[in-house]
Parts: structure tokens; C-alpha cells; sequence
């Protein structure tokens, strides 16, 4: 079921700009765990979709239930754009896991760090569709210089960059790249190469994507949340941005979001248009366990256009939500899989979304 929810954005950014937008959302296939997941693993890899992992609490938080975490994986055909059936394809993860980093590249889906019952974790791998097999083929790649859930991550001419995760204690400083060809070729060898930290506080949980700004490219890292000691204040949600440029490895500040967005969805709808749709942004704190699930995350819609510099409201998604995992299809479609709508609480939802070009 899909759910509309009020927005939070006019009520925190009456300064920015309101631009007709001509984003489309359409419900799709729903997960295939009754009670829904948060932080998949999902992406497009041969002429598959694939998700996997996820944590969920089968039983409520609010009845005592824990925190769970999932090695399943499932796949449909590329053709369906999320619309057919999900295929099982078993517990194939080497663990259960949920909340790391995913990008798609074109050797496969890659899963960075995440968490588990154990902890923080720092593996990297790389998950592709095997034809012949008919299956998942899954391959180690070098670690994440620390162990972390909820980095930042993105795929940008031949590299996988990371910023920030959270390592337990809080939000890091994490920075680094990893050449994926260099690694596949000679796995020994490879290792992830330290970058230059942004000009800004530690985080988690931001959204970092290759953005057009004329006829270069660079990183945009957004949100997230510093995580400081103590009880939770909406003043460790973060509404900055900076953008990294690949070539000489310099950052520069960017306009602040129009809201806190930790954990968003984030995709380009075109390649000088960012979207940032969701996420928390800690309002209401303090009520939590007064509200339980009638608490409920905002799903405004944020675009930031280059070519202006500006921030412009988009409208909402049908249902708010954070740690939803983004595919691209090709085109210009996206789909927008799983994550929460409530602290604890998991949606089932698959949404996909075009437009945005405008």
C-alpha cells in the first residue's frame, strides 16, 4: 500500500525556489519479505535486477523484537523495469548484512561495508550475473580502509569512491577511491587510495553522486548526520553539500540543502540535475518513543540544478522513506527499493521514478 505523507519542506525552506517538476512515480513490484527491508543491496547486473540483505525487525522494536539481518537474494529480468516477478536465488551472501555502500558498475554490483550482527563491517564485494549459470557469481574486493556502515558512495570513469559511514562511534572522515579494473586484475596489489576530506564535519549516511556542472563532472556529497555522543538532536542532521572535482581532487562548497536529509535516495535526472528525495531529517527528535509509528519521515522531493546553482522543491514521493537503496534503468528511469518509513518500521514499497528533467 502506498501512503501519502506531509511534507516538511515549505515549512523549512519558504526561501527556495518551487519549479514544476515533471517527476512520475508508479508503484512496482513489492519486496518479497512480508514485513519489508532497509538498506539492500540492490542494483542491475547482465540483464538482471538484483537485490539482496536488508535488515528488519520480523517482530516490532515496540514489542521487543530485534533488529534482523538478511543473506537472501532475489533477481528479475532487466526487461521488467521492476515490474515482474522476484526470482529466489537463495542465501548467497557470505553473511548477513545490510546498510553498506552500493554502487553499480559495469562489472557488477559492488556492496561496501555495512553491518551485521557482529558489528561494522569493511568488506567490499562485487556481485554479477552469470548467464551460463544462471546465478550469482560473487567476488572479494579490497577491504574499506575502516570498518563502517552507511558510507557514501558512487561510481565515476572507472572508480568507486567512498566519503564518510559510520564506524560505531559516529560519523567518519573517511575519503578515499578504489581503481575497480586495477583490483579485479591484480587483487593483491590493489588498495583504496586516500583523498583529500571535504571542508566540512564528519558524517554518515550522506548521498554521493557524480553531477554535470558544465562540461565537467563532479562529486556531490549531501546530508547525513555527524552522530555525536549523547541523545539524538536534529542539530546533528546536516543540510550541507560539497562537491569534489576528480581531476585535481579539490572541494568546494555548494548552496545548503533545503532541509536535514540523512539517508536519502539520491540519482541524477539529468546530468545536470541532482534529486534528493526523503530521508530523515530529525524532526521531532524527542518524541520517538512518544509517537512510535505514527512518527513518520518526510518525502519531499529536492532539486539541485547546476546550471542555476539552485535548490527547487519537486513535489513528494508516495511514501517518505530513508536507507532505500537507488537502481538506475537504462534511460531515465529509477527505482527507489525498500527502507523505512518509520524508525524500526520497513516498507515493502518498490517505487520507479522518471522525469525530473525539467
Amino acid at each position: 500500500m502506498i501512503v501519502r505523507q506531509p511534507t516538511h519542506f515549505f515549512m523549512l525552506a519558504a526561501a527556495v525556489s518551487v519549479a514544476a517538476s515533471d517527476l512520475r512515480w508508479s508503484h512496482v513490484s513489492d519486496l518479497p519479505e512480508p514485513v519489508g527491508l532497509k538498506g539492500m543491496i540492490a542494483g542491475v547486473t547482465g540483464d538482471r535486477i538484483v537485490i539482496a540483505g536488508g535488515s528488519n525487525f520480523p517482530l516490532p522494536k515496540s514489542a521487543g523484537g530485534k533488529k534482523t539481518y538478511h543473506r537472501q537474494a532475489w533477481a528479475q529480468p532487466l526487461a521488467g523495469a521492476g515490474r515482474g516477478a522476484w526470482t529466489p536465488l537463495g542465501e548467497v551472501l557470505p553473511r548477513a548484512l545490510a546498510e553498506g555502500a552500493v554502487v553499480t558498475t559495469p562489472h557488477g554490483i559492488v556492496s561496501l561495508g555495512g553491518e551485521s550482527d557482529p558489528g561494522k563491517l569493511a568488506d567490499s564485494i562485487l556481485l554479477r550475473w552469470s548467464d551460463p549459470l544462471g546465478a550469482l557469481e560473487l567476488r572479494s574486493l579490497p577491504s574499506l580502509p575502516i570498518a563502517a556502515g552507511s558510507v557514501a558512495a558512487a561510481w565515476h570513469e572507472g572508480a568507486i569512491y567512498v566519503a564518510g559511514g559510520d564506524d560505531g562511534r559516529g560519523g567518519t572522515l573517511l575519503a578515499a577511491k578504489l581503481d575497480l579494473a586495477a583490483a579485479m586484475s591484480h587483487p593483491a596489489a590493489a588498495k583504496w587510495e586516500p583523498l583529500p576530506v571535504w571542508p566540512g564535519p564528519r558524517r554518515f549516511g550522506a548521498t554521493l553522486v557524480p553531477v554535470a556542472f558544465g562540461d565537467r563532472v563532479e562529486l556531490v556529497l549531501a546530508g547525513g548526520k555527524m552522530g555525536t555522543p549523547g541523545p539524538a538532536r536534529q542539530e546533528d542532521y546536516l543540510d550541507d553539500a560539497f562537491a569534489l572535482d576528480p581531476k585535481s581532487n579539490t572541494w568546494r562548497a555548494l548552496p545548503r540543502l533545503p532541509r536535514r536529509a540523512l539517508l536519502a535516495a539520491a540519482w541524477c535526472a539529468a546530468p545536470h540535475r541532482l534529486v534528493i528525495a526523503g530521508g530523515s531529517d530529525g524532526h521531532d527528535i524527542e518524541r520517538l518513543a512518544e509517537l512510535g509509528e505514527r512518527y513518520r519521515l518526510p518525502g519531499d522531493v529536492m532539486i539541485f540544478d547546476t546550471a542555476s546553482n539552485r535548490w527547487s522543491a519537486a513535489g513528494e514521493m508516495p511514501l517518505g522513506v530513508a536507507g532505500a537503496t537507488v537502481v538506475a534503468l537504462p534511460g531515465v528511469a529509477h527505482l527507489v527499493v525498500g527502507g523505512e518509513y518509520s524508525p524500526a518500521w520497513r516498507t515493502r514499497n518498490v517505487l520507479a521514478v522518471e522525469g525530473g528533467t525539467r
